[in-house]
């Protein structure tokens, strides 16, 4: 009785193993799925455009504080007290503006990612479903938390193309 039990207890946790191979199985990248449609892009692009100018400013400080920085290494020890003093506060202000300005536009860049998720997340949730039913898929899976996959398995390409074909 007791290596029945035990037989009947084997077949039935190798059943599942056996209907697992009857899935059909995807794997995603939502964040390349939602970057690479065509909303996305367009979104992507205006918040290029609309930081363009605090990038250059950027830029410029960059600049700015690496002719100050060479300019006291070179010329520090023959700099008069007030004139290295002088530079060093430059340096400082310039340095605070530098930070001031990169944590801008970080924020701005985070606001507007934020901006993408949220404003995309109803168009990606429609595309996977429709991939999903479509395909006939029993399980998707995203792509980071995979440590192998095979090639025919990833349908980001088909989400992207599903979303790109909304209004």
């Amino acid at each position: 009785m007791k290596k029945l039990l035990i037989l009947i207890s084997v077949c039935i946790g190798f059943s599942g193993v056996v209907h697992a191979g009857d899935l059909k199985i995807g794997v995603m990248d939502q964040i390349e799925a939602l970057t690479q449609s065509s909303q996305a892009k367009a979104m992507i692009g205006e918040m290029k455009k609309s930081t363009a100018a605090d990038e250059q400013k950027l830029k410029a400080l960059e600049g700015v504080l690496q002719k100050l920085s060479k300019q006291l290494e070179t010329d520090g020890a023959v700099m008069s007290a007030a004139q290295k003093q002088k530079t060093l506060k430059e340096l400082d202000n310039k340095k605070a503006d530098y930070s001031f300005l990169r944590q801008k536009l970080q924020n701005r860049y985070q606001d507007g990612q934020q901006n993408i998720l949220t404003t995309l997340a109803p168009k990606f949730k429609k595309a996977v479903e429709q991939v999903i039913k479509q395909g006939h898929y029993d399980l998707v899976i995203q792509r980071q938390a995979l440590i192998y996959s095979a090639d025919g398995m990833d349908i980001t390409a088909a989400i992207t193309a599903a979303m790109n074909a909304m209004k």
